[in-house]
């Protein structure tokens, strides 16, 4: 009980801990980085809304927890997303690392609940999945587009939208430091695990993934899946030196030096490239290409070029402008 109410969380982990795999969904990476630290963090503990095998939040070998077995480490929540964020408020209180998941979209039901884990300061960790157009045949219902620039609206609450295993590793170590509470936005598609990106860094927000070959011309930032495809454009632009700059958190980027955001992000032309609304971004660059308007369904490469959001079509408006 003493280690529960002190909230003391005492871990080791770096992506070395992994097997590389180079693609993998960022859920999948999750899924392994939260059971390697569910069996060093006894206070890990929670659970989904009635999505688990999609979300792949299930801490595996550690049982469910029901009025028959207290130990149970995961929690069946069922289709309440609202209740979910509740309990883990008052798990939060009780001096657990309390986490829940479901799909992106689904946040909007969540949001009176993590408003209440916000200013109250707890350290809950609410996860999300299926975060973009990319997810194809399940259609805008379920493709969100506002819900980024929803809850880094929040006071009080970071959320981080990692590229791949190595950050993911990073922003369970921004988390795991913090007492407060925190978002992890994760894809469904397979991202690519670059050998560029450094969990260490992601407490600084955001850093340079690809560096220009010489004279910069141009800064594009990206969060999530885009980062692999931003890091693709900026390779095929042989006429252009373009840095490459992952923001896995613009909340923790907004609170650092401002002599380290100008180093990362310096006075050339800067695009942000992002699969949601376009809303914010805009005060760190020159250029936005975005999505404000709500998604479609059909099949996953079918949406992304009728959205204008394949790799050829960001391709072709960053070399348009510049």
């Amino acid at each position: 009980m003493e280690y529960f109410l002190s909230g003391r969380v005492s871990y080791n982990i770096s992506p070395s801990d992994f097997e590389f795999k180079e693609l993998l969904s960022t859920r999948d990476s999750n899924n392994m980085v939260m059971n390697y630290l569910a069996s060093q963090i006894p206070s890990l503990f929670g659970g989904s809304a009635d999505l688990s095998s999609s979300a792949k939040t299930y801490l595996k070998g550690l049982g469910d927890f029901s009025s028959n077995d207290y130990l149970g480490r995961n929690i069946w929540f069922g289709v309440r997303e609202h209740a979910m964020g509740s309990i883990l408020n008052g798990l939060a209180l009780s001096g657990f690392r309390s986490y829940g998941s479901t799909f992106f979209a689904f946040s909007d039901y969540l949001k009176p609940a993590m408003r209440l884990s916000a200013f109250m300061n707890l350290p809950v960790t609410y996860i999300f999945t299926h975060d973009s157009i990319n997810i194809g045949m399940d259609g805008p219902t379920h493709q969100p587009i506002e819900q980024l620039a929803a809850l880094r609206s929040m006071p009080n609450m970071d959320v981080y939208r990692p590229c791949d295993l190595n950050e993911v590793v990073g922003t369970w170590e921004c988390v795991l430091d913090n007492k407060k509470p925190s978002t992890i936005v994760l894809s469904r598609a397979n991202n690519i695990n670059l050998k560029e990106t450094d969990y260490t860094k992601v407490k600084k927000g955001a850093y340079t993934v690809l560096k220009e070959r010489g004279k910069l011309d141009a800064v594009i930032i990206a969060s999530g899946y885009e980062v692999g495809i931003c890091v693709k454009i900026a390779k095929e632009l042989k006429d252009y030196n373009i840095r490459v700059v992952s923001m896995p958190s613009m909340d923790v980027f907004e609170r650092q030096d401002p002599l380290y955001k100008k180093e990362v992000l310096p006075d050339v032309k800067i695009f942000f490239v992002e699969a949601g609304s376009s809303y914010g971004l805009d005060k760190y660059v020159d250029y936005v290409i975005a999505l404000d308007r709500f998604g479609a369904s059909g099949k996953t490469d079918d949406v992304l070029d009728y959205m204008d959001f394949s790799l050829e079509k960001i391709k072709d408006k960053i070399t348009k402008l510049l």
